[in-house]
C-alpha cells in the first residue's frame, strides 16, 4: 500500500525555528563577510513622467489616418525622428527632444519600394539613423529595404535589399531595432505574420555600405509572437511582442547557427504591441494599443515585472486596428507613437538615494512531488541592484542568490520553511516565510526507463499554446503519430524508438474549421489503420468527422468513415472529440468516444471496414467523468477519467446501449488530479498524467482490478508549463509508454513491469463458491495449508467449487 498523503516536515532538527528578521540579517552579513561579497552602491529608484505629447491632427505628419508607425530618439543630437506617409508624401520629421518643436525633415532622396517606402526607424550608438520599408506578407520573396543616414542633411545609403528571412517568405518592417556602432552595428527584425522568425542584419565589411541578413529560427514561441515589437536584451538575447498575447517573449539566440529559443515569458498587458527594452536599467516600455497608453515596467525580475508608469495618449482615441506603432528608450527618454493616436514623450528619472527594497511579492506556499522540481520566487521594488539570499529555516543556502530558488530532484528532507532576504545598498528586508510540502511518490529504477523526450519548444510543432493533444502508436510500422495545430493542423510521424521526425500524413480532404481543430485526437487499429477525429462542441449541430488512412503513407489521402452525431440525435447537444480510443482490426475494429460534460460514451463499429456506425452508451457515471480520457479495458469494458474526477471502470452492453460502473476509485485510492489515462489491457497496465509541481507520468498495475490500481513508478516531464485545459494523450506499444502532456511535450519510456502476483477472490452463491482472478495463473488446491498443492485441471477465472467439496481445502494461485 502506498500512501498519497502530503507530508510537510517542520522538525527543529531539520529547519530550526522560524527566524526573526534580525537573525536573518545577521546571518546574511556573516555570509557576505565569509564569501567576500560586497553590495554595490549604485542603488537607484526609477520614475517616469510625461515630457510632452502631440495629438493626432496637431501636425500634418501626425494624423488619425494610420500614416505614422516609426519613431526614434537620437540622444547625441537630442532630436526625435517621426516617419509619416500623410498626404501621400513620405516624410521623416525632425523634432526637438525636449519640446517636440519641428526642426526640419530628413533627406529621403532615393527611398522607395515596398508596401510602405519607410515604416520603422532607430538610431545606433554612433548617431547613425537606420530606417526600413514594409514588405512581404503575400509575396514569396519579400523585398525588404534598409537605409542609413550618416547625418540629417545627406541622402541615405541603401544597405540591404532582399529577404531578411533568406529562403522563408514573410512580412518584414513592422518593427526594427538597432544596437552597436560602426561595423559592429546589428539590426533586429521580427517577422510580421505567419512565422516565429527573426532576422539580424550585420555589415559585410568596414566600409559600412552593405549589410547581410541572418535568419533566426526560434523555438518555444507561437507564430507572430515577434510581429509587433522587438528589442535587444543583454548579450545574445532579444525580446518580442504581439498584441493580444499576455507575455513578452524573451529569447536567447545563436547568430552563427541561426537559432533562437524561449528563455522566459515576461507577463504584461496583453494589449501591448510595440516594445523597447533598456537592459542597463531593466526597463521595458510598450504601447498598449487597446487602451492607448504608454506603459513602463521594471523587469529586474522578468517573470514578475512591476508597472512603473502608464501615460495616456492624447484623446480622442481611435482604434489602432493594425496594432502597430513604435517605442524607443534612449538617453533617459521614452518616445512612442500609437498609430492614429499621436505621440507621447516621457522622461526617466533615476534617484540614487539609498532606501531599502520593498518586497511586493513574497514567496508562496507550494506542494512539490518527491523526485520532481519546483521553485519559489520573490519580487521587490526600490533602488537597484538587489542582492538575494535564500534561507532554509534560519540557515542560508549557499549559492541561492537569485530572485528565484529552484528545488530539483526534491526529497522529503527538503520540506520545511523557506524565506529570502532582499538587500541593496541601504540594507536588507526579509520576506514572509513560505512552506514547502513534499508529496511522497513511488519510484522504481527498473520499471520505466527513459528512452527519449521532446520538450515544448524543441520542435516548432510542440509549443506552449495548447495545440497538441493527440498521440497514438502504430504497431505495424513502429511509428508514433502526433497531432498538433502549430503552426498548422498536422499529423507528425516519428520513429517510436528514437523520437526522430520522419514525415507528415496527407490531410487532403480533411474539413477545416475556423476555431475548432479539424484533427484533434488519433488512434491506430491492430492492423495499422489510422483513425483520427475532429472536435465538435455540439454533435447535433456540427458533425464529428472521423477520418481513416488504410495504411501509413505520406502520400495517402484519408477517407471519411464517419460524419455525424455519435449520440445519434438521442441525447441532445454534446461535445465530442476530446477523448478517443481504438482497438481491434478489420471488421472487428471499435472506436470509443466520451462526451466532454455528459454521462454518455459512444462505441463505433464497422461491418465492412470502411463505414462506421455509432452506438451511444448511457452510463451511470457522473456528468463529465469521461471528459478528457477514455480507454478500452479487457472485454466489454472501458476506463474513463477527467481532471478532479474519480477513475471509473465501466462494463458496457452494446445490445442495450448501457454502461455500468464496475469499479470506482476515489481520490483516497487513485489520484483525482490525474487528467489523462491510457490502458494496456493485455499487460494489465495503466498510465496517467498528473498535473503537479512538477508534472509527471505515473504507471499502475491493474492486474487485480477491482482492487485499486497498484502504483509502480513515477517519471517527470522536463518542463512544467501550465496545462490549464488538462489535455494530452497516452499510448502503449512496442514495449514502450508514450505520454503527451499539452504544453510540456512528449516523453517515451521502455516498460519493464514487475511481476505482480494475481489476487485470488471468492464469493458464495448458494451452495457454490466461485473463485476469480485476473491474469494468467494456475489454480492450485490442497487439503493442508503447508503443502501438497495440485493444479485444478482446466480451472479458469470464475471456477465453481461445491461448498461440500471445498470444506477443508486450501486454494492458491501459481503465476
Amino acid at each position: 500500500m502506498h500512501s498519497s498523503r502530503c507530508i510537510s516536515i517542520h522538525s527543529t532538527a531539520a529547519c530550526g525555528k522560524t527566524p526573526t528578521s534580525s537573525s536573518k540579517l545577521a546571518r546574511l552579513a556573516s555570509l557576505l563577510l565569509l564569501t567576500g561579497v560586497t553590495l554595490r552602491v549604485e542603488a537607484q529608484t526609477i520614475t517616469v513622467s510625461n515630457l510632452w505629447t502631440l495629438a493626432a491632427g496637431s501636425r500634418a505628419y501626425v494624423t488619425a489616418g494610420a500614416t505614422e508607425r516609426g519613431i526614434a530618439y537620437n540622444p547625441l543630437s537630442n532630436h526625435v525622428y517621426v516617419v509619416s506617409r500623410a498626404e501621400s508624401t513620405l516624410r521623416v520629421a525632425i523634432l526637438d527632444g525636449d519640446s517636440g518643436t519641428e526642426l526640419g525633415f530628413l533627406n529621403t532622396t532615393g527611398v522607395g519600394g515596398g508596401t510602405f517606402a519607410l515604416s520603422c526607424i532607430d538610431v545606433a550608438d554612433d548617431g547613425s539613423i537606420y530606417a526600413g520599408n514594409l514588405s512581404g506578407g503575400s509575396t514569396a520573396t519579400p523585398t525588404y529595404r534598409l537605409y542609413r543616414w550618416v547625418n540629417e542633411s545627406d541622402p541615405p545609403t541603401p544597405l540591404f535589399v532582399g529577404n531578411p528571412g533568406e529562403t522563408d517568405p514573410g512580412r518584414w518592417g513592422d518593427n526594427l531595432r538597432v544596437r552597436g556602432s560602426g561595423s559592429g552595428t546589428q539590426v533586429l527584425l521580427g517577422s510580421g505574420s505567419g512565422s516565429s522568425l527573426a532576422s539580424i542584419l550585420t555589415y559585410t565589411d568596414d566600409t559600412l555600405t552593405a549589410m547581410t541578413a541572418r535568419r533566426i529560427v526560434n523555438t518555444g514561441i507561437a507564430n507572430s509572437d515577434l510581429s509587433k515589437g522587438v528589442a535587444f536584451g543583454i548579450g545574445d538575447t532579444y525580446f518580442g511582442k504581439n498584441n493580444g498575447v499576455a507575455n513578452v517573449r524573451q529569447l536567447t539566440f545563436d547568430l552563427p547557427a541561426g537559432t533562437g529559443a524561449l528563455a522566459a515569458n515576461v507577463p504584461v498587458e496583453a494589449g501591448i504591441g510595440p516594445i523597447d527594452v533598456d537592459p542597463e536599467n531593466n526597463l521595458l516600455a510598450g504601447v498598449n494599443i487597446s487602451n492607448h497608453r504608454l506603459v513602463v515596467y521594471d523587469i529586474s525580475t522578468p517573470t514578475a515585472p512591476a508597472l512603473l508608469a502608464a501615460l495616456p495618449f492624447p484623446t480622442p482615441n481611435v482604434a489602432n486596428g493594425n496594432g502597430v506603432g513604435q517605442v524607443d528608450i534612449a538617453g533617459g527618454r521614452i518616445y512612442a507613437v500609437d498609430t492614429q493616436n499621436g505621440i507621447v514623450a516621457a522622461r526617466i528619472h533615476i534617484d540614487t538615494t539609498p532606501v531599502p527594497p520593498v518586497i511586493t511579492t513574497h514567496p508562496q506556499n507550494v506542494t512539490l512531488v518527491e523526485g520532481g522540481f519546483g521553485s519559489l520566487s520573490v519580487a521587490a521594488t526600490g533602488p537597484r541592484p538587489f542582492f538575494y539570499q535564500w534561507f532554509f529555516g534560519d540557515l542560508p543556502l549557499v549559492g541561492a542568490t537569485n530572485s528565484s530558488l529552484t528545488l530539483s530532484n526534491v526529497t522529503l528532507a527538503q520540506a520545511g520553511t523557506y524565506s529570502v532576504v532582499v538587500s541593496n545598498a541601504a540594507g536588507g528586508v526579509p520576506s514572509n516565510p513560505a512552506t514547502v510540502s513534499v508529496t511522497p511518490t513511488v519510484r522504481s529504477p527498473t520499471v520505466l526507463n527513459p528512452l527519449w523526450q521532446l520538450p515544448a519548444g524543441s520542435v516548432p510543432w510542440l509549443a506552449t499554446d495548447n495545440t497538441h493533444r493527440g498521440l497514438a502508436y502504430n504497431p505495424t510500422t513502429d511509428h508514433l503519430l502526433v497531432v498538433s495545430r502549430t503552426p498548422s493542423n498536422a499529423i507528425h510521424v516519428l520513429d517510436a524508438a528514437t523520437g526522430a521526425y520522419l514525415y507528415n500524413l496527407n490531410l487532403e480532404g480533411v474539413v477545416p474549421n475556423a476555431t475548432l481543430p479539424a484533427i484533434n485526437m488519433i488512434g491506430v487499429s491492430d492492423d495499422g489503420v489510422i483513425l483520427a477525429c475532429n472536435l465538435t462542441t455540439d454533435g447535433t449541430a456540427a458533425p464529428l468527422n472521423i477520418y481513416s488512412w488504410g495504411f501509413e503513407d505520406s502520400l495517402l489521402a484519408p477517407m471519411t468513415v464517419f460524419s455525424g452525431d455519435p449520440g445519434n440525435g438521442l441525447i441532445g447537444p454534446a461535445r465530442w472529440g476530446d477523448s478517443f480510443d481504438v482497438r481491434g482490426e478489420g471488421i472487428a475494429t471499435q472506436i470509443l468516444l466520451g462526451t466532454r460534460s455528459g454521462t454518455h460514451a459512444a462505441i463505433l463499429q464497422t461491418g465492412d471496414g470502411v463505414v462506421f456506425t455509432s452506438t451511444p452508451i448511457q452510463t451511470d457515471a457522473a456528468a463529465g467523468d469521461f471528459g478528457l480520457s477514455v480507454s478500452f479495458g479487457s472485454g466489454d469494458t472501458f476506463w474513463g477519467k477527467a481532471s478532479a474526477r474519480p477513475l471509473r471502470r465501466i462494463g458496457f452492453d452494446l445490445a442495450s446501449g448501457t454502461g455500468t460502473t464496475l469499479a470506482l476509485f476515489s481520490a483516497d485510492s487513485f489520484p483525482s488530479g490525474l487528467s489523462v489515462i491510457g490502458v494496456d489491457a493485455g499487460n494489465f497496465l495503466m498510465a496517467g498524467i498528473a498535473r503537479e509541481n512538477s508534472d509527471n507520468v505515473r504507471l499502475f498495475s491493474i492486474l487485480n482490478t477491482p482492487d485499486q490500481p497498484l502504483w509502480l513508478d513515477t517519471e517527470f516531464y522536463p518542463t512544467d508549463f501550465p496545462n490549464d485545459n488538462a489535455t494530452g494523450a497516452i499510448d502503449f506499444g512496442g514495449g514502450r509508454l508514450y505520454a503527451l502532456n499539452s504544453n510540456n511535450g512528449i516523453v517515451a519510456y521502455s516498460v519493464t513491469p514487475p511481476v505482480v502476483a494475481p489476487r485470488l477472490r471468492y464469493r458464495i452463491e448458494g451452495n457454490r463458491m466461485i473463485l476469480q482472478w485476473n491474469g494468467p495463473a494456475t489454480l492450485l488446491s490442497s487439503p493442508t495449508a503447508r503443502g501438497g498443492y495440485e493444479p485444478e485441471v482446466g480451472a479458469v477465472s470464475g471456477f465453481e467449487v461445491d461448498l461440500s467439496r471445498a470444506a477443508g481445502r486450501f486454494y492458491q494461485l501459481m503465476k
